[in-house]
């Protein structure tokens, strides 16, 4: 078994992995199941990101989704390492745009962030304010 505080993870054979994950605050558990693990993968889990390239429509609108997404990202323990920061865009596509990194303990809780009611009951607001580009990816470790 792998774990620290917050986040405990076992492997079962065939190398199946369970995450607990106890919210601060919370009385209740999350448990996330998940697929085989092959050896390597086993180590430790890969951080889970979300990136998004955002075309605000509605500045006010928008600030109703920031309120409402800040429930389900401190529930899943999200980590913002880029917030619409200064930035140089080089090519026309992502030009007048906010730019969010979020980093999550592990990719399958970022899955179970974005899936879950009230992020998306957040992203319907987020619909209303703006456009964007939105990628869920798995981090690289070496």
């Amino acid at each position: 078994m792998w774990g620290h505080d917050q986040h405990k993870i076992r492997f079962f054979a065939p190398l199946h992995f369970v995450v607990k994950q106890r919210l601060k605050g919370a009385s209740e558990v999350v448990w996330f199941v998940g697929r085989p693990l092959a050896q390597e993968e086993c180590e430790m889990a890969k951080k889970g990101y979300w990136v998004g390239h955002i075309n605000v429509t509605s500045p006010e609108r928008y600030k109703d989704y920031m309120a409402a997404n800040a429930v389900p990202l401190k529930k899943y323990g999200a980590r913002f390492l880029v917030r619409n920061g200064a930035c140089e865009v080089h090519g026309d596509a992502l030009q007048g745009r906010r730019h969010v990194v979020i980093e999550f303990e592990s990719y399958a809780i970022a899955k179970a962030c974005y899936d879950s009611p009230e992020y998306q009951a957040a992203a319907k607001i987020r619909d209303e304010a703006s456009t964007s580009d939105f990628v869920m990816i798995e981090g690289h470790e070496e």
